[in-house]
Formats: C-alpha cells, structure tokens, sequence
C-alpha cells in the first residue's frame, strides 16, 4: 500500500485498509473482502463513514500510543495523530470521519 495513494481512497478500500493496518485483522482468503476472527467471517466496519466506528479508529490508535487531536479547518475536518511529540501525521478532508481514517492508516504505514 502507497502513503501518496490514501488519500484518494473510496469509502470501501478505505475501510478495508483500515480493518488490515490498523486493527490488524486477518483477511478472509475464501471470501475477498472479508476479514477473520477465529472461523467467523465478516466485513469491515463502515470507518470512513459512521462516526462510532471511526472514533474506534482513534481509541485503536491511542492503544498503539498515538494521541488525537481534531480541528476545524473551515468547511473541512483536520484529524492529526501525534507520537513522542516527534512524529505528527495529519489530514485535512471533507467529512470527520474520513480524514481520521487517513491520517490512521498514514501513522501506522509509517511505523512500518
């Protein structure tokens, strides 16, 4: 997965990146799409999309050591995660929950 190609993500590879790098789920290999949870098999959550499920995205992250922080930025929503006041990833989109997605799955990339 390239950084520079999540911001243009669609709501369905977003939540699907999301469910992959940051909860860490184990894809289905029998039904694409789909994620692993001991023999159950399930979709991702729509993260990008409901505000419950994405402000799962945050409390993930603050497990990992990440803090949140949200701005206004006018019209669009500025979601930052911030570590050892040394490592600052954030993005600014259209829709809360969207730009937290982003700015999760760009955090995590780079740890890795």
């Amino acid at each position: 997965m390239i950084p520079e190609n999540i911001l243009d993500f669609e709501f369905g590879k977003l939540n699907y990146a999301v469910a992959l790098e940051v909860f860490e789920y184990q894809p289905d290999r029998h039904s694409p799409g789909r994620f692993l949870r001991g023999n159950t098999s399930f979709c991702p959550r729509d993260y990008s999309r409901d505000v419950h499920a994405a402000f799962d995205v945050v409390k993930e992250m603050k497990k990992k050591g990440w803090l949140f922080i949200l701005n206004n930025e006018g019209e669009q929503r500025e979601a930052t995660f911030c570590r050892d006041g040394k490592e600052s990833i954030n993005v600014v989109d259209v829709t809360t929950e969207s730009a937290i997605c982003k700015a999760a799955l760009l955090a995590v990339l780079g740890e890795k």
